[in-house]
């Protein structure tokens, strides 16, 4: 308790170091500032852990023209540390929605779903470096106040009003930390760590930036992807979407390094990150809902398009996407069936959608003519050979290069047949063995799409055959998984 006069602690630094009448065997050390977030109304000695909160409130709109999941990132968590639960009386994610309202929550690899009145599945909690996908009934607004990325370090400089070293070692710096993502080859779900937004090219580390040798070549979410690609100097760019990074928001980042690569994103000037998100433009008629299941499909030249046209994407007369035409390389989003209503009639697996041109000056739709690959989920496909007419039929059986490729574990190939002839298509192993049979029977004349699913294969290299009477043809695949 307090010091009585007379007491021994008086004055003496060794009971009472600082001063403040009361003896160090009674000190009790915590945040005795009003207003932080872990106020220790009972601490008589400041030891340096007080922790100030920021209030978010983040509003998801369901019921508008991209109705469907919500791809999101929580760089600040409403419980100090890296992680925190689904399911909690006040301290889980579904506590901060409205009641029923969040009914699915989906990870890279996990998922937990609302039945009746309780969650099954696999994600039982909620970290700070990973993206997830939330599924609303309707709109909503998450409300919480997040508690900054931290750590207690031992104060080793500190010293009493005495200038005596600190005995008990009970005061600490507050480290903020940037956290540590280990990118593993294929596909990461990330969250971004810092409030604002920042571009590919600020945020990313050197090492990681858009390079011959980079690791990262793809980066997208359901707004957007962004690739990087060779330019015209030699040298690589991000081309695409104009993706700016923020906290509230899950990407994917795609690696072809086949050893895990750890990293941090490079700290914003003063902590807070600068650039804003370009506003999202709809196409009045041709709107489309968002969905868990999504591939880009570039496209660099369009000869027959004006700036400020449309690329509208459909599978048979709905509309699965849309993309203003800039002038140069855009991203077309497509959207894929993930079993919810909201994307009934969606691309399915393997589905070759139909690109048209909406010119924006009559209101007219023109076909795209050009090869398009089959729909991969969390796929980015670059399309060339755009041409203004319509594609000549084939004079000749010939077999295209498969992408992706590498793959994992589905990639889309193209073959050619002149006339109506019996064709066989295999995968086989590097001996020349039969490992799957993917399609044999008539075929007409024209360009045919076929998607190769190897997931019941090893990692390795193939080949893929193509048997005719009239010829046969082969490429080589590489599955990774």
């Amino acid at each position: 308790g307090l010091c009585d006069i007379g007491d021994p602690c008086i004055n003496n630094i060794e009971n009472d170091a600082d001063g403040d009448a009361v003896c160090e065997s009674d000190e009790i050390y915590g945040c005795d500032e009003e207003g932080a977030a872990n106020e220790d109304l009972d601490a008589t000695e400041n030891n340096g852990t007080c922790i100030y909160t920021e209030n978010y409130e983040i509003f998801y709109d369901v019921n508008d023209t991209d109705g469907g999941p919500k791809q999101v990132g929580f760089f600040e968590l409403p419980v100090l540390g890296s992680t925190f639960p689904l399911v909690g009386d006040s301290d889980g994610l579904v506590s901060f929605f409205s009641e029923g309202n969040l009914y699915s929550v989906l990870g890279s690899d996990n998922a937990s779903i609302l039945f009746g009145q309780s969650w099954y599945g696999s994600l039982v909690e909620v970290d700070n470096q990973s993206g997830y996908y939330l599924k609303l009934s309707g709109d909503d607004i998450l409300s919480y106040a997040g508690y900054p990325n931290v750590e207690f370090v031992e104060d080793e400089d500190f010293v009493d009003p005495q200038g005596n070293p600190d005995p008990y070692g009970t005061h600490y710096d507050i480290v903020d930390i940037n956290p540590v993502y280990t990118l593993e080859h294929g596909s990461n779900l990330f969250s971004y760590p810092y409030l604002g937004g920042e571009s590919l090219s600020e945020a990313l580390p050197s090492a990681l930036d858009c390079s011959e040798d980079s690791c990262i070549y793809q980066v997208f979410t359901i707004g957007g992807a962004a690739i990087c690609n060779p330019i015209g100097d030699g040298g690589y760019a991000w081309q695409g979407s104009s993706i700016v990074l923020d906290g509230f928001t899950g990407y994917w980042f795609k690696s072809n390094c086949t050893d895990d690569v750890e990293f941090s994103f490079n700290v914003p000037s003063g902590g807070v990150a600068r650039a804003m998100s370009p506003e999202k433009e709809i196409l009045n008629g041709y709107e489309f809902n968002e969905s868990s299941q999504y591939a880009f499909y570039f496209i660099e030249d369009l000869p027959q398009a004006e700036v400020g046209d449309w690329v509208v994407v459909m599978n048979d007369d709905i509309v699965v996407g849309a993309r203003k035409w800039t002038g140069s390389m855009i991203d077309v989003p497509a959207m894929g069936n993930d079993g919810e209503a909201y994307s009934y009639g969606y691309l399915n697996e393997g589905d070759v959608p139909k690109l048209m041109l909406y010119h924006s000056d009559t209101g007219t739709l023109d076909p795209i003519n050009c090869e398009i690959p089959g729909f991969v989920n969390n796929e980015i496909f670059i399309l060339d050979n755009i041409e203004d007419e319509d594609i000549s039929q084939p004079t000749m059986v010939s077999l295209g290069d498969a992408y992706p490729n590498p793959f994992n574990p589905v990639t889309n190939i193209t073959f050619n047949v002149p006339n109506a002839m019996n064709v066989e298509l295999n995968v086989l192993d590097i001996q020349g063995r039969l490992v799957e049979r993917v399609v044999q029977g008539m075929y007409q004349q024209g360009t045919h799409h076929v998607m190769i699913n190897g997931e019941n294969l090893s990692s390795g290299l193939y080949f893929v055959q193509l048997l005719t009477d009239v010829k046969s043809d082969y490429k080589k695949v590489l599955l990774l998984k």
